[in-house]
């Protein structure tokens, strides 16, 4: 993965409505996301790769430090969660 690649998938991730699209998708975000990715099919394998990250699969790749203790915090306050 370059690093360019690396900057779009990190872009993803703090998005919190993509958050949401993954992790408690709404027939709304569904709708949104679903369109975003017909207009722009490039952005699907990287959303893929992002959605594969926050789903715990993708275990090859990591984000730095920081930024993995801020989208962890990000998604369990969204979830109503602590760690």
């Amino acid at each position: 993965m370059s690093a360019n690649t690396d900057k779009r998938v990190i872009s993803i991730l703090v998005n919190d409505d993509f958050i949401n699209y993954v992790l408690s998708p709404t027939d709304s975000l569904i709708e949104t996301w679903d369109n975003y990715f017909r207009m722009n099919p490039e952005q699907i394998p990287i959303a893929y790769e992002a959605r594969q990250i926050l789903l715990g699969k993708l275990n090859n790749k990591s984000l730095p430090y920081n930024e993995s203790i801020e989208l962890k915090t990000r998604i369990f306050e969204k979830c109503g969660l602590s760690f």
